[in-house]
């Protein structure tokens, strides 16, 4: 155990005592990252306050104090903001992510239904939700909020699938090997696997059908279903983006039908 583990420990305990309702986990070494009682994701650096620390022991209580007063203020109760319809995009979990945000939930929630995310199945290892746009943090909105603006999941499915044509950069095709890394912006690469008409047009050619690889949110590689050589590859991939990261949406690989069905690829 280095000072810096020891470190990231202490203020892990300072944060959970003050926040009981939210969950927070050690990321790595000065790295936390959480989420609030309501899903609300974040990632806390402790670079700076654990060299201010160092550098200075003597304030170091100060430090921490003036830390976690921020950590409050900047997650103070406000009164619900009106969702911007505009900005709605689709966001892609396994369903065990929700399931586990449901029992937290429910965990803070005794006796209450908790207030989940609006979600539906696209297949037994993926779900699709929906978040507001906003480089801050990554909020999924409720059922209820759907229901507020008088949106279906169909409808609200099809406004985000818009929106994130509109949001987000024009798709990159950057080949790798046998298969395709797709870019556009860095942030929600992953959900482009809903955006039919940019497969159904056939912008790239593939071996068989498209098959996809979204280990992360920002991540999406594209082979085809008769590309051994190219599936093989992009196994390779998969294998280190999810290692390197906690923040996985699946490790298996996703091949989109004839109709535009999305299902596990089963080789």
């Amino acid at each position: 155990m280095t000072p810096a583990d020891d470190f990231t420990r202490e203020i892990l305990a300072m944060l959970r005592a003050s926040r009981p309702a939210f969950s927070f986990h050690a990321a790595e070494p000065l790295e936390i990252k959480g989420a609030s009682d309501t899903g609300d994701q974040f990632r806390l650096s402790l670079k700076r306050l654990h060299a201010a620390c160092v550098r200075e022991p003597e304030t170091a209580e100060r430090f921490r104090s003036e830390f976690l007063a921020a950590f409050q203020a900047a997650f103070a109760p406000e009164p619900p903001a009106q969702v911007d319809r505009q900005r709605i995009i689709p966001i892609l979990r396994s369903p065990e992510y929700f399931d586990r945000l449901m029992e937290e939930l429910a965990r803070h929630e005794p006796g209450e239904a908790p207030h989940g995310p609006a979600r539906a199945l696209m297949n037994e290892r993926l779900a699709v939700a929906f978040a507001e746009d906003d480089p801050r943090a990554l909020r999924f909105l409720r059922e209820d909020e759907l229901e507020s603006m008088g949106l279906s999941f169909e409808d609200g499915l099809a406004l985000a699938i818009t929106n994130l044509a509109r949001l987000t950069p024009q798709m990159r095709f950057q080949p790798v090997g046998e298969f395709y890394m797709v870019t556009a912006g860095g942030r929600y690469e992953a959900s482009l696997i809903l955006e039919r008409q940019t497969w159904e047009s056939r912008q790239i050619e593939v071996k068989g059908d498209y098959v996809f690889g979204i280990p992360r949110q920002d991540v999406l590689f594209v082979t085809g279903s008769e590309d051994a050589e190219g599936l093989a590859r992009m196994d390779e991939m998969m294998r280190a983006a999810v290692e390197s990261t906690d923040a996985v949406i699946s490790s298996d690989l996703f091949v989109l039908q004839e109709g535009g069905r999305i299902v596990v690829f089963d080789r």
